[in-house]
């Protein structure tokens, strides 16, 4: 192969420079995400149920859909929320999962207790959870000086219409403002003047606006529609509509009620740089380029601002790709300097501009023909790929300082007299490492086959950075293999005289003195070294015990996100002056630290968007939600944590509120509905659950570290429950059902219909005025047919003042209530959940209740199971290389006696670092472990090959070998150490996911390496002696026998 690449130069060229091009290409055409494209094997199935209480819902329709959910195969769990009138049921599937198959299969199931479900109830929608799909991409502000009611016009009518136009934008949807609609409200003693049902203005205003095609006819050889028209088109058409007719003449709508161009109840505030504003909500379709569609939606605002009147402004005041390119740009820059920083390395050990040059080469070739690789596999350049590259970048190098490191030796060690005998050295030196960077590159590349056999979010999420690891050492191996040699040959043909010693040679012979010494007395204690290796492999699993565990890092962005919660039974509007008040106090104090780009908050949110708000908040009600967002200067993201600090201060003195500050990069990633810390009480009383919540809420607010507990529901909602006494009812010849469409009239209204006006529409809402007391809701007229006259409502029901829950959970179908909150960053997952445990420990939950960790505890407790399911995977296949390789089932045990050696080094970093055990250092170990056998078989390759080739005793083998590969295993290792330092400094806005991969990978390898070179050629010698001992004895037992 290697004679090929010299003989064929100009294949080599050619190919080379269409990788290069094709690369190129690659890279411009590949999509940008913040993350790889998770898929959560998750359905969530909404049942509106109108005017139902929570327990009514979770009777009616929870508990029936998730009777049926569970009859569908692979479903891992079912948990589920009915609220007031709206059902959501959360089904979880295993990971693997066809989720195809399985909605239709569940689909199948919810048409067969369709006909169970109450007739008010509508149709169980289906959803997959789709990360991509489920947030906005983007948060636009349509202000002005404008009339509020106008304001909300042009949001629904211009502003969403025309991005729902925009290539790629799947839906928006419209908070704050006030939307029109045109109300019919009803006199009560006007009702009881006249004697006819309120539901007569609904039934005749329906019967009086109709738009139908009936049929058609023929005339001659036409065919004609039959429409009969009749919709209004002024409100005096709706006042003439006739409700009764007595006596020859007809009631109409204007003589019992009052009808008014008006506006629908506040139902959202909405506010940008503290002025009245509508949001725009902006969804994209699920496998659209998120930063393409971003990008589509602000070339749209400037196109939508001229379509609008004078006074009125859009603006984007939140974009996906606002957090999304900086942080992808950040990483891009530091995989540059790590790029330098690993050549810099090579060129202090080469000295060698020449040769330097050729092992950059390496560099851009592995990247580019990775990008390719990325194309064709559909994979998105996004924070895994992209830190991938930047950490593999030190590995990628170390092929071809190998080749290139024995080329020059042999070169030193040989006499050349022409090109020919260059090319035979350069042949020469290739071969004698070839099989060895085969091994090396193979092991490193094999410990990350594993994850594509697993499932759970640690596949999700890492598959890309496995993808680009092998890819790049792939094609590291073979730019080594076939542009180096012919790369090395095109730079010394004319110039081939190497110096025997260089400056840096100098310095590595003093430290082979020493290193020599201590090798010396390693392989006469092989016993002591033992003991001592194995000590420290021993104390390493102890400090790993020990040490912090998370689920993810967490890191600092210059976006501060706080919901803000508000007591139970507060009104829209105090939600929304308790929620400007946290507002004024994150602005302000992130003023004093930095520039504040912009301040943006909403409050409640429109029907429209109440399944979206209710899966992304976990709020009780939608009138309690407020979500204040502070956005500042990037350079100054590092400020956030104390701009948080000392505005929770503050914010902890306003009363009756609780808040969550919302982790940035989790939410961009889909993980906001993830909890940092979520503890599931599972019981069936609702009473019992509340006060158990309550009791060990106060209790963890107590331990360390915790911050922004809360209760998953409340109890304490005051309520009016109307009892209808049915033996009266039944009597005056009303139901229920009357009962409550009458009470639905009374407070939110009733619709009946669209009114149209210069081709838009408007809502017609039927309403009574809504009682102030209970008098007032008592004395409603209700029409009995029995004596066809209305009568008070008090006649058939009464009011009995309780408080209630606003939502009720249930988990596995069981009844749950959740405490859940944030951490502060300078306490672990682990140690939190370690003093929860305690309490359950002294204070037991009674009997029939249990607890269980869920959140990000359940996410990290899978992933760990996971990862070490593929270290022990890895292993093996590392174990099977090596033995193919070098054909022995003894040998690779003795190089991957360096695997364990990583360890402490892994949590020496960790600690020191005041890092944590979490996903991305696993990822790291992950990495090492391929890493450090590369550097064993280095050493115990050339060993073999000296003793095969002059003969030498295992011990001079030994320490001849460790002594030539020193140069090569240093400069390998310190260029994949330094090329790290960038990430684990992590500096940069985003880089702190990626620290903790890069701090594992520096801690391991320089453990791992300083003591591979002494405890493995240990181990080599006493396996060597090992099996001559039984070898010598097996002739002995033969020699016997024979005799």
């Amino acid at each position: 192969m290697v004679k090929f690449a010299i003989e064929r130069w100009v294949v080599v060229v050619v190919l080379s420079f269409a990788i290069v091009l094709m690369g190129i290409v690659s890279v411009i055409n590949l999509k940008i995400e913040l993350l790889p494209d998770i898929n959560y094997p998750m359905v969530i199935i909404t049942t509106v149920y109108p005017g139902a209480s929570p327990e009514r819902v979770e009777k009616d329709v929870t508990e029936k859909i998730e009777n049926a959910a569970t009859l569908v195969n692979n479903v891992k769990k079912v948990t589920s929320t009915s609220a007031e009138g709206l059902s959501i049921v959360r089904v979880e599937f295993e990971w693997g999962t066809n989720l195809e198959y399985s909605i239709f299969d569940l689909r199948q199931k919810l048409d067969q207790i369709r006909d169970t479900l109450p007739d008010e109830a509508k149709t169980p929608s289906i959803n997959k959870q789709n990360v991509r799909s489920i947030l906005p991409i983007a948060f636009l502000a349509l202000t002005g000086n404008l009339d509020r009611k106008y304001l909300r016009f042009l949001a629904d009518e211009v502003v969403s219409k025309k991005l729902e136009s925009v290539p790629g934008v799947a839906s928006t949807t419209v908070l704050g403002g006030l939307k029109r609609e045109i109300q019919v409200i009803i006199d009560p003693s006007l009702v009881y003047k006249y004697n006819f049902p309120v539901f007569n203005v609904i039934n005749f205003i329906k019967a009086n606006n109709i738009n139908i095609p009936t049929g058609y006819i023929t005339l001659g050889n036409k065919d004609f529609t039959i429409r009969p028209f009749s919709e209004f088109y002024s409100l005096e058409e709706i006042n003439l509509v006739p409700v009764k007719f007595e006596y020859g003449k007809a009631i109409r709508v204007q003589d019992v009620a009052q009808v008014v161009d008006g506006t629908r109840d506040v139902q959202s505030y909405a506010l940008s740089d503290f002025k009245p504003a509508s949001y725009v909500l902006v969804f994209k379709e699920a496998d659209i380029n998120t930063v393409d569609a971003v990008k589509r939606v602000r070339d749209a605002v400037p196109i939508i601002n001229r379509a609008l009147p004078q006074g009125a402004n859009l603006k984007v005041v939140f974009g996906f790709d606002e957090r999304l390119i900086p942080i992808i740009r950040n990483i891009q820059e530091e995989a540059l300097y790590a790029s330098s920083l690993a050549i810099l390395i090579i060129f202090l050990f080469l000295l060698s501009f020449r040769s330097t040059l050729i092992s950059a080469i390496s560099i851009p070739m592995s990247i580019l023909a990775t990008a390719i690789g990325l194309y064709f596999n559909n994979t998105s350049i996004n924070l895994i790929s992209i830190g991938a590259v930047a950490l593999a970048i030190g590995r990628i190098v170390d092929d071809s300082i190998v080749v290139i490191e024995a080329i020059q030796r042999n070169i030193a060690n040989s006499v050349i007299n022409g090109v020919e005998d260059l090319k035979k050295v350069i042949i020469k030196g290739t071969n004698e490492v070839l099989p060895a960077i085969v091994a090396s590159t193979l092991t490193t590349v094999i410990v990350f086959v594993p994850i594509v056999f697993i499932q759970g979010l640690a596949r999700e999420l890492f598959l890309d950075f496995s993808i680009v690891i092998i890819l790049g050492l792939i094609a590291s191996l073979l730019v080594a293999t076939f542009i180096v040699p012919p790369s090395f040959l095109f730079f010394y043909k004319s110039n081939y005289n190497i110096s025997h010693e260089n400056f840096t040679d100098k310095i590595l012979n003093y430290i082979r003195k020493p290193y020599t010494a201590i090798l010396q007395i390693a392989l006469k204690r092989r016993l002591v070294t033992l003991i001592i290796a194995f000590g420290i492999f021993m104390f390493s699993l102890f400090l790993l015990a020990k040490s912090k565990k998370d689920f993810l890092p967490t890191g600092a962005f210059p976006v501060i996100n706080i919901q803000v919660y508000n007591s139970v039974g507060g009104t829209l509007y105090d939600t929304y002056e308790k929620g400007l008040k946290v507002l004024r106090i994150v602005y302000d104090t992130a003023r004093k630290y930095t520039h504040v780009l912009g301040a943006t908050m909403s409050a409640g949110g429109d029907s429209e968007a109440v399944t979206f708000l209710v899966s992304i908040s976990g709020a009780s009600t939608i009138s309690s939600i407020c979500e204040t967002r502070v956005k500042f200067e990037s350079k100054d993201f590092d400020k956030y944590p104390l701009i948080i600090r000392e505005a929770r201060e503050k914010i902890n003195e306003i009363p009756g509120i609780t808040i969550n500050v919302v982790d940035t990069f989790r939410s961009l990633a889909g993980l906001g509905g993830t909890k940092q810390i979520e503890v599931v009480i599972i019981g069936q009383d609702i009473d019992t659950l509340w006060e158990l919540g309550n009791k060990y809420k106060s209790k963890f607010e107590r331990i360390p570290g915790t911050l922004d507990l809360d209760l998953s529901w409340k109890k304490g909602v005051p309520e009016f429950r109307i009892e209808v006494d049915r033996r009266k009812a039944a009597f005056y010849g009303i139901n229920t059902l009357d009962v409550t469409n009458l009470l639905q009239i009374a407070t939110s209204g009733t619709l009946a219909g669209k009114y149209k006006e210069k081709g838009y529409e408007y809502d017609i809402r039927v309403r009574i005025p809504k009682p102030i007391n209970e008098e007032q809701m008592l004395n409603l007229p209700i029409f009995s047919p029995v004596l066809n006259k209305n009568i008070p409502l008090r006649e058939i029901a009464y009011n009995t003042p309780s408080y209630g829950p606003v939502i009720v959970e249930r988990y596995e179908r069981v009844r749950s209530i959740r405490i859940y909150g944030n951490k502060d960053p300078k306490y672990s997952l682990s140690e939190i959940l370690d003093n929860m445990k305690k309490i359950f420990e002294e204070d037991p939950l009674p009997s029939g209740y249990t607890f269980q960790f869920k959140g990000e505890e359940e996410q990290r407790s899978d992933t760990f199971v996971a990862f070490t399911l593929i270290i022990f995977l890895g292993v093996f296949l590392i174990y099977t290389v090596l033995a193919i390789q070098f054909n022995s089932l003894i040998q690779p045990f003795i190089l991957m006696v360096s695997i364990p050696l990583e360890l402490i080094g892994v949590v020496l970093a960790i600690n020191a670092f005041g890092s944590s055990l979490n996903l991305m250092s696993l990822m790291g170990i992950l990495m090492v472990t391929g890493i450090v056998v590369s550097n064993a078989v280095l050493l115990i390759d050339y060993a073999n090959k000296l003793r095969e080739e002059k003969g030498l005793s295992v011990e001079e083998a030994l320490i001849t070998a460790g002594n030539i590969r020193l140069k090569p295993i240093l400069m390998t290792t310190l260029a994949t150490i330094f090329s790290m330092i960038p990430l684990a400094l992590g500096l940069r806005e985003g880089g702190y996911l990626l620290k903790p991969l890069a701090i594992a990978v520096i801690g391991g390898l320089s453990s791992s390496t300083l003591l591979t070179l002494v405890v493995v050629p240990v181990v080599y010698s006493v396996v060597e002696d090992l099996q001559k001992k039984f070898l010598n004895q097996g002739k002995v037992r033969v020699t016997q026998e024979g005799e």
